[in-house]
């Protein structure tokens, strides 16, 4: 069985997460790591806004993924 690793740093909140597919399979793996980075997303958002307020961006700016 796999599992998936997941390492946040720099300026995000530092942390390590290991999911094992072995518990309860490959897609319960992969909703635990969605979910994550689900409850990581709102952070993020208030991150961006409050680094454009003091005037930083992204070397290439915000940007949007266009809907498919």
């Amino acid at each position: 069985m796999g599992q998936i690793s997941i390492n946040t740093s720099g300026s995000f909140p530092p942390g390590d997460l290991v999911i094992s597919a072995m518990p309860h399979g490959h897609a319960q793996a992969v909703e635990q790591a969605i979910r994550y980075f689900l409850d990581l997303l709102p952070w993020a958002i208030s991150q961006d806004h409050k680094l454009q307020e003091d005037g930083e961006y992204p070397e290439k700016g915000f940007s949007v993924r266009k809907p498919a």
